[in-house]
Protein backbone atom coordinates (compact mmCIF):
# COMPACT_ATOMS: atom_id res chain seq x y z
CA UNK A 1 0.00 0.00 0.00
CA UNK A 2 1.27 3.66 -1.48
CA UNK A 3 1.21 6.24 1.04
CA UNK A 4 0.52 9.67 -0.96
CA UNK A 5 1.58 12.44 0.72
CA UNK A 6 0.32 15.81 -0.55
CA UNK A 7 3.04 18.22 -1.97
CA UNK A 8 3.46 21.49 0.03
CA UNK A 9 2.94 24.62 -2.25
CA UNK A 10 6.15 26.77 -2.45
CA UNK A 11 3.72 29.61 -1.22
CA UNK A 12 2.11 29.74 1.97
CA UNK A 13 -1.29 28.98 2.33
CA UNK A 14 -3.45 33.12 3.06
CA UNK A 15 -4.91 33.13 6.25
CA UNK A 16 -8.30 33.63 6.12
CA UNK A 17 -10.05 37.18 7.67
CA UNK A 18 -10.71 40.75 7.62
CA UNK A 19 -7.75 42.44 6.23
CA UNK A 20 -7.43 46.17 7.28
CA UNK A 21 -8.33 47.57 3.77
CA UNK A 22 -11.71 46.14 3.46
CA UNK A 23 -12.61 47.32 7.16
CA UNK A 24 -11.63 50.98 6.62
CA UNK A 25 -13.63 50.74 2.79
CA UNK A 26 -17.08 48.96 5.33
CA UNK A 27 -16.43 51.86 7.69
CA UNK A 28 -16.49 54.36 4.94
CA UNK A 29 -19.45 52.98 3.04
CA UNK A 30 -21.50 52.78 6.50
CA UNK A 31 -20.66 56.38 7.34
CA UNK A 32 -21.65 57.41 3.30
CA UNK A 33 -25.32 55.69 4.27
CA UNK A 34 -25.89 57.02 7.94
CA UNK A 35 -25.07 60.52 7.02
CA UNK A 36 -27.38 60.00 4.02
CA UNK A 37 -30.28 58.75 6.36
CA UNK A 38 -29.37 61.65 9.05
CA UNK A 39 -30.22 64.20 5.79
CA UNK A 40 -33.34 62.42 4.84
CA UNK A 41 -34.39 62.24 8.34
CA UNK A 42 -33.29 65.74 8.84
CA UNK A 43 -35.53 66.92 6.16
CA UNK A 44 -38.61 64.99 6.91
CA UNK A 45 -38.55 66.35 10.45
CA UNK A 46 -38.20 69.96 9.31
CA UNK A 47 -41.25 68.95 6.59
CA UNK A 48 -43.17 67.84 9.49
CA UNK A 49 -42.56 71.06 11.28
CA UNK A 50 -44.18 73.37 9.12
CA UNK A 51 -47.03 70.90 8.74
CA UNK A 52 -47.63 71.28 12.08
CA UNK A 53 -47.46 75.07 11.59
CA UNK A 54 -49.95 74.94 9.09
CA UNK A 55 -52.46 72.99 11.03
CA UNK A 56 -52.22 75.51 13.69
CA UNK A 57 -52.60 78.09 11.38
CA UNK A 58 -55.67 76.56 9.58
CA UNK A 59 -57.02 76.52 13.21
CA UNK A 60 -56.45 80.32 14.08
CA UNK A 61 -57.95 81.02 10.27
CA UNK A 62 -60.89 79.17 11.63
CA UNK A 63 -61.00 80.54 15.04
CA UNK A 64 -60.78 84.12 13.61
CA UNK A 65 -63.17 83.58 10.94
CA UNK A 66 -66.12 82.25 13.60
CA UNK A 67 -64.99 85.61 15.50
CA UNK A 68 -65.92 87.77 12.65
CA UNK A 69 -68.61 85.72 11.78
CA UNK A 70 -70.26 86.63 15.78
CA UNK A 71 -69.15 89.97 15.71
CA UNK A 72 -66.54 89.06 18.40
CA UNK A 73 -63.19 89.83 16.92
CA UNK A 74 -61.52 92.62 19.04
CA UNK A 75 -58.66 93.00 21.23
CA UNK A 76 -60.30 93.42 24.36
CA UNK A 77 -57.01 94.03 26.41
CA UNK A 78 -54.98 96.28 24.26
CA UNK A 79 -52.07 94.53 23.24
CA UNK A 80 -52.70 94.38 19.77
CA UNK A 81 -52.63 90.61 19.85
CA UNK A 82 -55.92 89.19 18.65
CA UNK A 83 -54.57 85.71 19.64
CA UNK A 84 -54.81 85.36 23.18
CA UNK A 85 -58.06 87.22 23.25
CA UNK A 86 -59.42 84.48 20.58
CA UNK A 87 -58.06 81.96 23.44
CA UNK A 88 -59.82 83.83 26.44
CA UNK A 89 -63.09 83.90 24.38
CA UNK A 90 -63.21 80.08 23.86
CA UNK A 91 -62.10 80.70 19.53
CA UNK A 92 -58.92 78.28 20.46
CA UNK A 93 -58.78 75.87 23.16
CA UNK A 94 -54.67 76.77 23.98
CA UNK A 95 -51.84 79.10 22.17
CA UNK A 96 -50.26 77.13 19.59
CA UNK A 97 -46.64 75.50 20.69
CA UNK A 98 -45.15 73.27 17.86
CA UNK A 99 -42.13 75.02 18.12
CA UNK A 100 -40.89 75.04 21.96
CA UNK A 101 -40.07 78.78 22.60
CA UNK A 102 -42.20 80.06 19.22
CA UNK A 103 -44.88 82.70 20.14
CA UNK A 104 -47.72 83.45 17.81
CA UNK A 105 -49.03 86.64 17.34
CA UNK A 106 -52.15 87.33 15.68
CA UNK A 107 -52.31 91.05 14.27
CA UNK A 108 -54.24 93.96 12.54
CA UNK A 109 -52.23 95.22 9.55
CA UNK A 110 -54.98 97.53 8.49
CA UNK A 111 -59.04 97.73 7.94
CA UNK A 112 -60.26 99.62 4.96
CA UNK A 113 -63.28 101.63 5.53
CA UNK A 114 -64.90 101.67 2.43
CA UNK A 115 -64.36 97.90 1.34
CA UNK A 116 -64.68 96.71 4.39
CA UNK A 117 -61.81 94.38 4.37
CA UNK A 118 -59.77 93.88 7.15
CA UNK A 119 -55.82 92.42 6.51
CA UNK A 120 -54.61 90.09 9.68
CA UNK A 121 -51.37 89.00 9.55
CA UNK A 122 -49.54 85.95 11.63
CA UNK A 123 -46.43 86.78 13.29
CA UNK A 124 -43.86 84.56 14.64
CA UNK A 125 -41.57 85.23 17.25
CA UNK A 126 -38.48 83.12 17.77
CA UNK A 127 -35.13 82.81 19.16
CA UNK A 128 -33.86 79.95 16.48
CA UNK A 129 -32.27 79.46 13.33
CA UNK A 130 -34.34 76.32 13.10
CA UNK A 131 -37.67 78.06 14.27
CA UNK A 132 -37.00 80.90 11.38
CA UNK A 133 -36.61 78.76 8.98
CA UNK A 134 -39.83 76.56 9.31
CA UNK A 135 -42.30 80.09 9.50
CA UNK A 136 -40.08 81.74 6.46
CA UNK A 137 -40.83 78.04 4.52
CA UNK A 138 -44.43 78.26 5.53
CA UNK A 139 -44.47 81.91 4.54
CA UNK A 140 -43.90 81.81 0.89
CA UNK A 141 -45.89 78.61 0.72
CA UNK A 142 -49.08 80.53 2.00
CA UNK A 143 -48.69 84.04 0.38
CA UNK A 144 -45.51 84.00 -1.29
CA UNK A 145 -43.42 85.79 1.41
CA UNK A 146 -44.64 89.36 -0.24
CA UNK A 147 -46.12 92.67 0.84
CA UNK A 148 -46.23 94.62 3.86
CA UNK A 149 -45.75 92.07 5.97
CA UNK A 150 -43.18 89.30 4.16
CA UNK A 151 -42.19 87.24 6.92
CA UNK A 152 -45.46 86.92 8.36
CA UNK A 153 -48.68 84.65 7.26
CA UNK A 154 -51.17 87.08 6.55
CA UNK A 155 -55.13 86.89 4.96
CA UNK A 156 -57.94 89.08 4.27
CA UNK A 157 -61.03 89.14 5.95
CA UNK A 158 -64.09 90.73 4.94
CA UNK A 159 -66.07 92.52 7.85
Amino acid sequence: MKVRHKKRSKHKEREKGVTLLSLVIAIFILILIIGAVVAILHHYIHRGKVGAVAQDITSIRTAVNSAMVKGDLRDDNGNGDYLDDLIQKGYLSKAPSVIPGARYLLLQAYTDDASGVTVYYLKLECSDEECEKVFRDLDKEVDRGDGPTAGSIQWVEGT
